[in-house]
């Protein structure tokens, strides 16, 4: 499946629309995680990419570049799009923009059960970094680039 990928930092963008009907759908309605910490007020201050399968939103995150570390946020793709390969090219398309901006490390936190995930796209645990975060057992991970 070839997913196109658009970026916004407008909030009244349909770009971010899409992006919020993915993050409510995946995080509040199939993981259960309070509306209040999923929509934390920020999103103004990231960037924000969709992923379509034709014209279709699938997938998210938003991005926050400081100083050379490009951290990656509210990573989500839609339960019937799982285990289809639309997670990687997600994150292809991050680690392509970041190289873009001249990062030099990606940086995230994931869900115990995304750590097998990311470590097969090279990012690796920051040691001692396990932690809860919406109730949920989470790892900071990382990789240079």
């Amino acid at each position: 499946m070839y997913v196109q990928f658009k970026w916004t930092q407008d909030l009244t963008h349909p770009i971010y629309q899409h992006a919020l009907e993915i993050r409510k759908a995946v995080f509040i309605k199939d993981q259960g995680i309070d509306p209040q910490l999923e929509l934390d007020g920020q999103d103004d201050l990231y960037y924000h990419v969709v992923g379509y399968d034709q014209e279709q939103p699938i997938c998210v995150a938003r991005i926050k570049i400081d100083r050379n570390i490009l951290t990656v946020q509210r990573v989500a793709v839609l339960s019937h799009y799982q285990r289809q390969g639309v997670g990687r090219q997600l994150m292809n398309e991050i680690k392509q923009f970041g190289q873009s901006q001249s990062v030099t490390q990606l940086f995230l936190s994931a869900q115990h059960t995304a750590v097998p995930f990311y470590e097969s796209l090279g990012y690796t645990v920051v040691e001692g970094s396990q932690h809860m975060d919406a109730g949920i057992l989470h790892f900071d991970m990382k990789q240079l680039i």
